[in-house]
């Protein structure tokens, strides 16, 4: 069984997960939008372990592992992230899953929960989130006296320390917790978004990540290099590893993670010279990646 659909609207994502949870299905959904990839995966309709090469969902999966947070609300952070991508397609695949279960979540629990946060959200926040801007203090903090309280005075720290919106939202719980506080702040005139020297560095680090790319003369030597270890087998590692990322184009921050993964799909028998070629091959790609 497999079913896609497009990221345009929450509610094809939320009539998908009510399909694996009351039909108690197991296997894995992709979502790939703009920011890269996401992988939840499914056990008798609930979720089990996700990954994401995303820097912020790598962060929530180690939060869950380390028992800070549950394995329900990082998901539903999850959706939250991915509610907030304007394209993108999602598709889910029934199939045998063998990953370490981190935890198991509720599917319909976390449909309703997020359901009902995603309706007490601001609009004006949201589209802080999809811009994902940094804030500034209003002016009129500077003249008046403010009592914050202790989850308050945190997030207002991370927002004056130059924290974006979703590292703000993303990494605090619960998730709720940190969206209020945000939305108080801005009601209330204690933060702003950013001004336009704010704004331009937003565009000027934009587009620092989506104009540098891994250049295809460079995937080609790093191709003929794994045709000539492998055999005809390496000629399709790269397109087998830019599928598994959601990309069609690598990013120069995505350089190390791209390589692990790529490596990962080599026999731990290959050897060069007696050495793995695993870490012989890391290595050298690496250096032919890096700008």
């Amino acid at each position: 069984m497999e079913l896609k659909g497009g990221l345009k609207s929450v509610s094809e994502i939320l009539d998908l997960l009510q399909i694996i949870a009351l039909g108690h299905k197991e296997g894995k959904v992709d979502f790939k939008g703009k920011e890269g990839k996401i992988v939840l995966y499914f056990k008798d309709g609930k979720i089990i372990n996700f990954e994401s090469p995303i820097l912020l969902i790598g962060n929530l999966k180690n939060k869950v592992i380390s028992g800070e947070i549950t394995i329900f609300d990082a998901t539903k952070a999850v959706l939250h992230f991915v509610s907030l991508w304007d394209d993108g397609e999602f598709r889910f695949r029934e199939e045998s899953i063998d990953v370490e279960e981190i935890g198991s979540g509720d599917t319909m629990n976390v449909i309703m929960d997020f359901t009902k946060e995603l309706d007490e959200m601001p609009p004006k926040l949201r589209d802080i989130l999809k811009m994902n801007t940094k804030f500034t203090v209003s002016e009129s903090l500077e003249r008046e006296e403010v009592f914050f309280k202790k989850e308050e005075w945190k997030i207002f720290i991370e927002a004056i320390k130059g924290k974006r919106a979703k590292e703000i939202v993303f990494l605090n719980f619960p998730l709720k917790n940190s969206v209020n506080c945000l939305v108080k702040f801005l009601k209330e005139g204690v933060l702003v978004p950013s001004n336009n020297n704010d704004e331009r560095e937003s565009v000027a680090f934009s587009s620092t990540i989506t104009k540098r790319y891994v250049s295809q003369e460079k995937l080609e030597k790093i191709k003929s290099i794994l045709l000539e270890v492998m055999g005809p087998m390496g000629e399709f590692l790269i397109d087998e590893t830019m599928e598994e990322l959601g990309m069609t184009q690598i990013p120069e921050n995505y350089v190390e993670n791209f390589v692990n993964t790529l490596v990962s799909k080599i026999p731990e028998s290959c050897l060069i010279n007696g050495e793995s070629c695993r870490e012989r091959l890391k290595k050298d790609f690496i250096q032919i990646l890096s700008f």
